[in-house]
């Protein structure tokens, strides 16, 4: 997977995060553990999805270096996460741009 598909999908992952993910969580973000394990879920739709399955446009597998479209949902056991997960392992120095961005501080997701 290149990494221009990736960043489609971690776009996509972080609109759809930043309408169903609490703003107060939000907002104490930090880098200490997953994001999913830190966001909660706004609490008021129709059907309660976790917030993985419910924001997330695709499954990657990561293993060895390789990142692949996986068929099965996220299973950190079998190296299956979200896109967003996925980015922040390669590039953890965009933390701080990808909090922004849920905050609707920045609109536009960099690498640098």
């Amino acid at each position: 997977m290149k990494i221009e598909e990736l960043k489609k999908y971690v776009v996509h992952e972080l609109e759809w995060l930043r309408y169903y993910a609490l703003e107060e969580k939000r907002k104490v973000l930090n880098n200490k553990s997953s994001v999913y394990d830190q966001l909660v879920s706004i609490g008021y739709t129709k059907r309660v999805i976790p917030l993985p399955n419910r924001c997330s446009a695709a499954w990657i597998k990561m293993e060895n270096g390789n990142i692949e479209l996986s068929d099965y949902p996220r299973c950190v056991e079998k190296n299956i996460f979200t896109p967003l997960e996925v980015w922040l392992v390669l590039y953890p120095e965009t933390f701080d741009t990808v909090k922004k961005y849920l905050l609707r501080e920045v609109n536009e997701l960099t690498t640098n």
